[in-house]
């Protein structure tokens, strides 16, 4: 992350389906405060749906947390999520998606 930039952290209510995914409720996602009101997402969303890295979206204050309340400008990025049930796997198809040019975490 650039030192220079304000950083703040947005939470992501998650909708959790009836087989218990994802985990958890709640994701929080780093975003570049942009000072007028708008956030740029600045990683990749593990677990929200409609976001994306590079995504300008608007929150609401809800005390000490930052909640997301929509997309306002799509970025130039797509998220895919990829569910890995075999772990020796995993290096390979991050390596495959390294040579298309994305990003993994």
């Amino acid at each position: 992350m650039d030192p220079s930039r304000n950083y703040v952290k947005i939470s992501i209510k998650l909708e959790v389906d009836e087989d218990g995914f994802p985990p958890v409720d709640w994701e929080d996602v780093w975003a570049i405060d942009l000072k007028d009101g708008r956030y740029e997402i600045a990683n990749v969303p593990f677990y929200a749906q409609g976001v994306s890295y590079g995504d300008i979206v608007s929150v609401v204050s809800q005390g000490d947390r930052l909640t997301f309340d929509s997309l306002l400008k799509a970025g130039e990025h797509s998220t895919v999520h990829v569910v890995m049930y075999d772990e020796k796997l995993v290096q390979t198809v991050r390596d495959q998606l390294k040579d298309l040019f994305c990003s993994t975490e």
